[in-house]
């Protein structure tokens, strides 16, 4: 995150200084331009000081057009930075709703029972790719502070989810009885996650709109 917001702050500031730099420049290029067309007119020696005003506008309209040219280069970056944002933003949302699906589908509820205890757990492993992948790329500075560490919350739950149902899966081909607690466990990962996926994924919609 820091990574991310550190290189948008460097952008920022460059893209100010080539803003200030196409208002100062050009603006006192008219005023020299002005004022030696004014003391043509006046003094009479219109030819000689009217071709230095020529050069003076090329010396400067050259920094202006290259000035000009990086600068559509780092708008077209930064639309392309935005396209990519949306689209990891929406892979981010699809992410969440399909574990929001398999939470909800009832072929996958099992329910465990232990004495006078029990549980309903979703037997399904849950999907974290895409997560996985834009921390990986380094690219989660792209969500805002705060959907960035809810984000992260959410998807720690994922995974240990999965680790207790792969701890689960395990005792039981192994004929073994595992702990009512790895249930439960499950049973209270679920709970949360349904609980606090939905406002996540209308924030990151509302937010790749």
């Amino acid at each position: 995150m820091a990574s991310g917001t550190g290189q948008h702050k460097g952008k920022t500031g460059r893209a100010r200084k080539h803003r200030l730099f196409f208002v100062i420049v050009p603006v006192f290029a008219i005023i020299f331009a002005a004022l030696l067309v004014w003391e043509c007119m006046r003094s009479g020696e219109f030819l000689g000081k009217w071709a230095a005003a020529v050069t003076v506008l090329s010396v400067v309209g050259s920094p202006i057009a290259y000035f000009a040219k990086l600068n559509e280069k780092e708008r077209d970056l930064r639309r392309r930075e935005e396209r990519e944002r949306k689209s990891m933003l929406n892979n981010l949302c699809w992410e969440m709703k399909d574990t929001l699906d398999a939470l909800d589908t009832s072929h996958y509820l099992m329910r465990a029972n232990r004495g006078t205890k029990s549980v309903t757990f979703t037997n399904q492993f849950l999907n974290h790719g895409v997560f996985d992948g834009l921390v990986f790329s380094g690219k989660t500075g792209f969500l805002r502070t705060a959907p960035q560490q809810q984000t992260q919350d959410i998807f720690q739950r994922v995974k240990y989810h999965n680790q207790y149902l792969q701890r689960v899966t395990e005792l039981q081909n192994e004929s073994s009885r595992a702990p009512f607690r790895y249930y439960e466990i499950l049973a209270t990962c679920e709970k949360m996650m349904r609980n606090e996926m939905p406002p996540i994924v209308r924030e990151l919609e509302a937010e790749s709109d």
